[in-house]
């Protein structure tokens, strides 16, 4: 049980504050340094919140916190001393309050001083020694008596009632007092100055953390968002929430928010305006769309639109869920006038599967597409590969074969899973652009191609679809429907590093020739090498071959490879050169989102 807890991530929630997330070694830390007891509360990623003493996971450690707090002694002793009322000491007592309560009380004896003679003095803490007959003195003048009876008797002692003293000792309590107070209004002031700059600080770091929560939810850094999010205070919390809606399932996910408290909160707050109440919609719309309940989405999206009618976000879900509807003219009307207005990669993958789930084909709108997407796929590389399939399909429809065999080479040789090196907003429901959608197309494609073509096909979709175990059962099987060495050896590099097997990657730089790698190939090759000499330049180990093949792309795979030997220093300076070209690409909004 414990193995398994340390590989866990935990929340803790203690003293209103949600925490985290920690692992078991850092849990078992803060509860041995009492920042955390046993019955603050707990939860891991699958389950709910419990207190720390109930988590089986934590058992072990929590035994052991009860174990220490059962040895400690917490008995303390109190000691009340007290004096006799009415009695005024001249000086420091040292006696101890016990001897000093048992002995017998005596009025004080007065010496014949004069007011200028007497001084303060220490009570004699030794015992009474036995009194010794006196022997009879020599004559002396009265002057030297006087003297020597001072220096002979240092134990001097004035009356409480005499009216001169008591001035005198008025006069040394109120300087004293003074002394006091001042010390004390110093003290206040210096305290008060820390207190002054502490709280400055803490405001200027929040305005700090507020602005880059801000920049971070702008670029769609949802990882960074969450990180500074859990440290914010509750106030400053409450704050920020109103810029970052779209992030608000995230946080619930997490346990930061409560999602559904916060959304009813926000939309009855005055102060949120109606765009922010529009993103409101969206959060429940895409949620409704999870759970793929089409009528509550359906009333999310229309109160959105009331709220925020010329919403570009707001009309990309409406072309959404017209798909899943089935109202394919309307999302194909939606669509298009989308991608007209702006290209976009993920717009025009969406025109095109809802044309193609129609009942009915149109051999005019079709050739358009397939026209639009060779456009398009020729000078960029978002969503390429998912249009590519969609126009090895249009192909084969017209029999256009010398196309479909030129766009079958530009698909094998795209890279696993570039398509999500670009950001979908999180305010678009966007389940509707990945692979799982593609498959129909797929299909209707699969009775058009040779062995060799379907296997290759289907592996690549395997891999798409994050099929790993039954990619790599296809490859062991069907392998030897290929027929090209170098095709089998890009397709094997992909298989490699889906499995993770990075060395596996790299070592067959020895066995193949590198001036047969596709783009997919020199790709793997590079992130495998970043991944096993994490530690070297990434100048090492011929890495620049690879980036050199790559620099011939004429779109954003291209200006991926040159940034990735590129000094810190001078990142920031190219992608902003280049931020036409990389609008929505994640490399070049984590660059962004690193300036402070």
């Amino acid at each position: 049980m414990q193995a398994a807890a340390a590989d866990r991530k935990w929340m803790i929630k203690s003293e209103n504050r949600i925490l985290g997330p920690y692992s078991y070694d850092q849990i078992e830390d803060l509860l041995k340094k009492k920042q955390i007891t046993l019955i603050d509360e707990v939860r891991d990623m699958d389950t709910r919140w419990m207190y720390v003493r109930e988590s089986e996971a934590l058992k072990a450690i929590v035994e052991e916190i009860r174990e220490e707090l059962a040895n400690t002694d917490d008995h303390t002793k109190t000691y009340q001393t007290r004096t006799s009322q009415g009695l005024t000491k001249t000086g420091t007592i040292t006696q101890e309050l016990v001897q000093a309560e048992n002995t017998k009380f005596e009025m004080p004896n007065f010496t014949n001083v004069t007011v200028e003679d007497a001084e303060f003095t220490e009570e004699d803490t030794t015992p009474a020694q036995k009194t010794l007959k006196p022997q009879a003195p020599a004559a002396a003048p009265a002057t030297a008596t006087t003297v020597a009876n001072k220096a002979k008797a240092p134990q001097q002692y004035v009356s409480a009632a005499d009216p001169v003293v008591n001035s005198q000792i008025r006069e040394r309590s109120k300087l004293t007092l003074m002394i006091l107070i001042s010390i004390l209004l110093a003290v206040i002031v210096v305290a008060g100055g820390s207190h002054f700059y502490q709280q400055r600080d803490k405001k200027k770091q929040e305005q700090q953390s507020v602005a880059q929560i801000r920049k971070y939810s702008l670029y769609g850094l949802e990882n960074k968002v969450v990180e500074i999010f859990g440290n914010m205070s509750p106030e400053v919390q409450r704050q920020v929430l109103p810029e970052i809606i779209p992030m608000i399932p995230k946080l619930d996910s997490v346990g930061y928010i409560n999602g559904t408290q916060t959304i009813n909160n926000l939309k009855s707050n005055p102060g949120v305006n109606d765009q922010r109440k529009a993103l409101l919609d969206i959060v429940q719309f895409i949620k409704s769309l999870q759970d793929q309940d089409l009528k509550k989405a359906r009333e999310s999206l229309i109160r959105a639109k009331d709220l925020d009618p010329s919403s570009e976000l707001i009309k990309e879900n409406d072309a959404i869920l017209s798909y899943y509807e089935g109202k394919f003219d309307q999302a194909t009307k939606t669509y298009s006038e989308l991608y007209n207005t702006v290209s976009k990669g993920r717009w025009l993958f969406g025109w095109a599967i809802s044309e193609l789930a129609k009942p009915t084909t149109n051999a005019e709108t079709e050739s358009m597409l397939n026209h639009e997407i060779e456009r398009y796929t020729e000078k960029a590389a978002d969503f390429k590969k998912e249009l590519l399939m969609i126009n090895m399909l249009l192909d084969k429809r017209t029999a256009r074969e010398e196309k479909f065999a030129r766009d079958y080479k530009n698909y094998v040789a795209m890279p696993l899973g570039f398509r999500q090196r670009f950001q979908v907003p999180l305010s678009v429901f966007s389940g509707i652009y990945s692979t799982f959608t593609l498959r129909s197309v797929y299909e209707k494609l699969k009775p058009s191609l040779t062995p060799s073509e379907k296997f290759v096909l289907e592996m690549h979709m395997k891999l798409e679809l994050g099929e790993v175990s039954a990619a790599q059962s296809l490859f062991s099987s069907y392998q030897s429907l290929v027929e090209d060495p170098a095709e089998l050896a890009n397709l094997r590099l992909q298989l490699d590093y889906a499995l993770k097997d990075y060395s596996a990657v790299v070592a067959q730089q020895k066995t193949i020739d590198i001036s047969k790698l596709n783009a997919a190939g020199h790709y793997v090759m590079i992130l495998a090498k970043q991944k096993v000499n994490s530690q070297t330049s990434l100048i090492d180990d011929g890495l620049t071959a690879h980036v050199n093949f790559l620099r011939s792309e004429k779109n954003i795979l291209g200006l991926w490879a040159q940034l990735v030997t590129m000094e810190p220093a001078k990142k920031q300076a190219f992608v902003q050169a280049n931020s036409g070209a990389g609008e929505d690409f994640i490399p070049f909004l984590e660059v962004k989102g690193s300036a402070e």
